[in-house]
């Protein structure tokens, strides 16, 4: 089971946002303990701050999908992903996601 203390993610945040390991290192201990409110924080905060991997990317739009988020915010994160990180593999993704809306 994991345990995870609000004020020492507060703290890791914050030192977290000059370094991409920490902040990564926090990414994956959010998603361990289920915060998914935090997780969208903290990957929307590293996407401003650092490029995210191809993993770091198919990984949320993963998370989006499962967490059965609206259509429009999925497709809108593949939007990002796309506009962020040259892939064939997440642009694979990204058209069979559009197929299983019915868009493509």
């Amino acid at each position: 089971m994991c345990r995870c203390d609000g004020v020492v993610l507060q703290r890791v945040v914050h030192c977290a946002s000059c370094c991409p390991i920490l902040l990564t290192q926090y990414i994956a201990l959010l998603r361990k303990c289920n915060l998914h409110e935090r997780l969208d924080a903290a990957r929307r905060s590293m996407h401003v701050l650092f490029p995210l991997s191809e993993a770091m990317w198919l990984e949320w739009l993963q998370d989006a999908q499962q967490a059965e988020e609206a259509h429009d915010a999925v497709v809108a994160l593949y939007e990002d992903a796309v506009q962020d990180y040259l892939s064939v593999t997440i642009w694979s993704s990204y058209l069979r996601c559009l197929g299983c809306f019915g868009l493509g």
